[in-house]
């Protein structure tokens, strides 16, 4: 494929000479000995597949030169992954939602997405293996990090790529992280009904429910998926004994009410 090696410059001869490297600048191959110093060169890409790709610029007097900040990768014409998002500077919010993206050609047809939190020295796994359809929902762990990458492989081994630069997992909550909210339930009986208070540390299932003295169901007031947060549920009932029980988690709780109206 064909780019454009790009530059600035100032006071050079007129002509530069463009080498690269795909040994992090171990060795250099020549790419033009000379072309006009106007900014822009179209590069038809070598087949040489390497992640530790260079570029240097050079007056064709020898000085100024110049080389890119870090290095490129070029991928093999037959197969390669490409992370495009979280790609860098990316902040994302514990418990929500949002699409890893890539672009992929000649992998086997599945791939594995990992994440790191310790600018890539560890790696969790956010699923083992998947169709390769270039997104994926992730709902955001809470491990809140300001070092994080993606990581996302053809499930046979290769290709990979990493985000290019991080990105942050933000716990979005406005406390630090010794101060998480410390999960509870607690059931306060008011003339108005019966108020159900409750904390999440994470995200999780919650189901509430009613029940009378004769055990019978009479209401389930919520019953679904919530974020980590402080959360109040009320209901309405006739005078009477009732049992309150909660699944959150997969932890139960349960609360004896008196309601008199």
């Amino acid at each position: 494929s064909n780019h454009n090696i790009t530059w600035i410059s100032d006071s050079t001869s007129g002509n530069v000479r463009i080498e690269y490297s795909t040994n992090n600048g171990s060795s250099w191959t020549e790419e033009v000995t000379s072309t006009p110093d106007d900014g822009s060169y179209s590069w038809t890409i070598p087949d040489i597949p390497s992640d530790s790709c260079l570029v240097r610029v050079s007056d064709t007097d020898g000085t100024p030169a110049d080389t890119s900040d870090a290095v490129f990768k070029i991928s093999s014409t037959s197969s390669y992954v490409t992370v495009t998002s979280p790609n860098g500077g990316e902040v994302w919010q514990v418990d929500s939602t949002y699409d890893i993206t890539w672009t992929s050609n000649g992998t086997s047809g599945n791939v594995q997405i990992e994440y790191s939190t310790d600018d890539g020295s560890n790696w969790s796994e956010v699923i083992a293996s998947m169709p390769d359809t270039g997104s994926y929902p992730w709902i955001i762990p809470d491990n809140p990090s300001d070092s994080c990458f993606v990581r996302i492989s053809d499930t046979a081994g290769n290709p990979s790529d990493i985000s290019d630069s991080i990105f942050t997992i933000s716990s979005g909550s406005g406390v630090e992280d010794n101060q998480i909210l410390k999960e509870g339930v607690s059931v306060l009986v008011l003339c108005s009904g019966i108020n159900i208070q409750y904390s999440l540390a994470a995200r999780k299932k919650v189901k509430v429910e009613i029940y009378n003295v004769l055990g019978q169901k009479v209401g389930c007031p919520f019953n679904g998926t919530q974020t980590r947060g402080n959360y109040t549920i009320n209901w309405s009932g006739k005078t009477g004994i009732y049992f309150v029980r909660m699944e959150v988690g997969g932890e139960t709780y349960k609360e004896k009410a008196l309601l008199l109206k």
